[in-house]
């Protein structure tokens, strides 16, 4: 219709507005005054079949009453001043639109009955969803309350293509680009997004993050065009779809509140993390915020994605959202991704889906599609096995995927004369910075160390650094042991024993090294717990946390756990090795690598020690290894005095490699205090503290007179 046309369209509504205005003032015959609203709904009827109330029609099912309604009111908040007659015939007319009671008489057909008007009126989404209702939402005297035009509405109807996005700043905005929709979650949940997308879907399994990411990949592939939609398209039938999408996410859990209730949700319309805040609002708030949301969804050509995390906890303390969950999933071509920890039964929640971990080659897939791996011309120089072994040992969601990928493509960008910020090989800057996507550390049940040492530190029988290297073998290939012998178990459990300051701590530091991996030493005192199926809530607390980042777990001084098993005597015993068998449980699950260390080996129980992957002894090293481990420790700061004789040194002492850097410590103190060469007798002072420990003062002093 042309603009002169639409013009016209308008100056009709607004002069049949006018006029009953000046017939029911001057009070004539109820004749001419069925017809001027005769006239003053022709007029609303062609003003209804412009856009965008056209697109209302289409997107909120309203009936026609409701159309004229919402029509009428939208005109008289556009020409204030048309309201004046209306005010002057009753006192409560006071504005800012007409009264309910008004705009049902005006707009209904001649002949309905007002309280069927009502009820159409009250079931639309202009009352549920507070987009054009009462101003008070008491039932008293609802009828003669001043209806109230939602700001999201009125930004809608004035410039439907681009929504103020304070319409709908209630929710969290995620934006995915045309390049994101194509590769975020890109064969990592292929596999677990089957058939369409229905309109309520529950997502059980896994943590936060990874429900975002499943979202994400879930939106992007309903959202790619089909061959029916480039159809439309070429034959003229409807607009191309933008660019980018957006997922709404409602904020974080509603309180308990009062009246209609309170919601706490975030605020702000970025993604960012530690940029979001709170604040309490009504439900009905929130309800405008998300018919906002959907209406410029719709304006933009798109499905309306709605995720709202923690749905069902927040249920129970609002029960008033059931009706909001039953109206969302009403409006068309809307799609509504809810999760939670509490059982509810509710109509809408007939499909439900339990995610679980991305296997290695689905991580792997995602990793290639990320960086075009298989295009011939990669984003970034690393092989296809380099990426496999990534892919087996961090089990990352596909947002920190593209997080990691983001950052190194932005580092190769800052170049400076062509060459990039970091020397380090792709493979390794890789690795690091998935450790740190990893490394979220609640150390209250773990301590997260930072792995020191590599194999090349330590001084190792050829028995045991075989062994060793075993473990790293067996979980790089893990993936590939698995597609070969359907049975086999990915996780590995081993025991390492020996006397202290053998390496054993030094050897786990040394394969997280390795492996390229978070290490946690387990604080079993933080874990244990007398009270009946605490230890249990603790230890899986503890698995499950360090199961997600595929990180080693150290428990020292395992024979307090896996000593022989005592006679059940107490309920304190029974709760003990109750608590022992959930461990042994939780331990033969654990996919990654989990180490268990003590210096008596004969304190474990032969039923435990069956259980484990490997046992690798450390014993004390030979005279050679000691020498090894001198010589390097000579040439690592201050210069040996010439006098010095480390074989004899090695011979004589048959210290453990912990031992030996205790003594050289203590040496090199005395050097640096006093300057100059590290002298024997800083040496012989630093030995006779060290053999005090454990030896006689005698045997000390003769050892100490043979080598001096």
């Amino acid at each position: 219709m042309s603009t002169q046309k639409t013009g016209i369209v308008y100056s009709n509504l607004y002069g049949s507005i006018y006029q009953l205005g000046q017939c029911l003032l001057q009070s004539e015959q109820s004749l001419s005054i069925e017809q001027t609203i005769a006239q003053l709904q022709q007029s609303l009827d062609e003003v209804i079949t412009q856009s965008p109330y056209s697109l209302l029609q289409e997107y909120l099912y309203l009936s026609p009453l409701c159309q004229r309604i919402l029509c009428l009111n939208v005109a008289l908040a556009r020409e204030p001043d048309l309201l004046h007659d209306f005010a002057r015939l009753a006192a409560y007319e006071q504005g800012p639109l007409l009264s309910l009671e008004r705009s049902l008489l005006f707009c209904q057909n001649p002949g309905d009955d007002k309280d069927d008007s009502l009820h159409e009126y009250l079931k639309s989404a202009l009352n549920q969803w507070q987009l054009l209702a009462p101003e008070s939402n008491q039932c008293s005297g609802r009828l003669m309350q001043s209806l109230i035009l939602a700001d999201g509405l009125w930004s809608f109807l004035h410039a439907p293509t681009i929504i103020n996005a304070c319409s709908f700043h209630r929710l969290q905005s995620h934006v995915l680009s045309a390049r994101q929709k194509s590769k975020v979650g890109s064969g990592l949940y292929d596999n677990q997004i089957q058939g369409n997308l229905p309109r309520v879907l529950f997502i059980e399994g896994l943590n936060a993050k990874e429900h975002l990411a499943y979202v994400k990949a879930l939106c992007s592939k309903d959202n790619k065009e089909t061959k029916a939609d480039r159809a439309d398209r070429a034959g003229g039938a409807g607009k191309e779809k933008s660019a980018s999408i957006h997922l709404y996410e409602v904020g974080e859990g509603l309180g308990s509140g009062s009246g209609e209730g309170s919601a706490k949700l975030s605020t702000n319309n970025s993604v960012e993390p530690g940029m979001t805040h709170e604040q309490n609002i009504p439900i009905e708030s929130l309800k405008q915020s998300l018919v906002c949301a959907y209406l410029h969804a719709r304006v933009q050509q798109q499905n309306f994605y709605c995720y709202w995390p923690d749905f069902t906890q927040q249920l129970h303390q609002q029960p008033a959202l059931k009706g909001l969950l039953t109206i969302l999933s009403q409006l068309p071509q809307s799609h509504i991704i809810l999760t939670g920890s509490e059982e509810v039964s509710l109509p809408e929640l007939n499909h439900k889906r339990r995610l679980r971990p991305p296997h290695a080659k689905e991580r792997l897939a995602s990793w290639g599609m990320l960086l075009d791996i298989d295009s011939g011309k990669p984003s970034l120089d690393i092989s296809k096995k380099e990426l496999a072994l990534i892919a087996t040992l961090y089990p990352l969601s596909g947002d920190q995927m593209q997080s990691i990928v983001d950052q190194l493509l932005g580092d190769k960008d800052n170049s400076v004369a062509g060459k990039s910020v970091s020397d380090q090989p792709t493979v390794y800057r890789i690795q690091q910075a998935c450790l740190d996507q990893l490394n979220t550390r609640d150390e209250s049940l773990a301590k997260y160390c930072k792995p020191r040492f590599s194999f090349s530190d330590m001084q190792l029988a050829d028995e045991t650094r075989a062994q060793l290297q075993g473990l790293v073998t067996r979980l790089q290939y893990a993936e590939e042991m698995q597609d070969i012998l359907p049975n086999y178990r990915p996780g590995i459990q081993a025991l390492l024993y020996g006397k202290p300051g053998t390496g054993k701590s030094m050897a786990a530091e040394a394969l997280a090294n390795e492996l390229q991996l978070p290490l946690y030493k387990v604080n079993l005192a933080n874990v244990a717990s007398k009270w009946i199926g605490e230890s249990e809530k603790q230890l899986a607390s503890l698995f499950d946390q360090a199961e997600a980042q595929n990180a080693v777990l150290l428990f020292d001084e395992a024979d307090a756990i896996f000593s022989k098993r005592s006679e059940v005597e107490s309920s304190h015993d029974k709760n003990a090795n109750m608590g022992v068998s959930y461990l042994l449980q939780r331990m033969e699950s654990y996919t990654a690598l989990l180490l268990l260390s003590t210096n008596f080996k004969s304190n474990i129980d032969n039923a435990f020690l069956r259980r484990f992957d490997a046992v690798i002894e450390f014993s004390l090293p030979d005279k050679i290894q000691r020498y090894q481990h001198w010589q390097r420790l000579s040439t690592s700061g201050p210069s040996f005095e010439s006098r010095i004789d480390i074989v004899g040194l090695s011979e004589i002492f048959e210290l453990s490699i912990a031992q030996i850097d205790n003594v050289y410590e203590h040496a090199l103190l005395s050097a640096l205090e006093r300057g100059g060469d590290l002298q024997k007798t800083y040496l012989i002072e630093a030995l006779g503290r060290e053999l005090a420990k454990d030896k006689a003062r005698l045997l000390c002093q003769q050892d100490l007179q043979r080598w001096g």
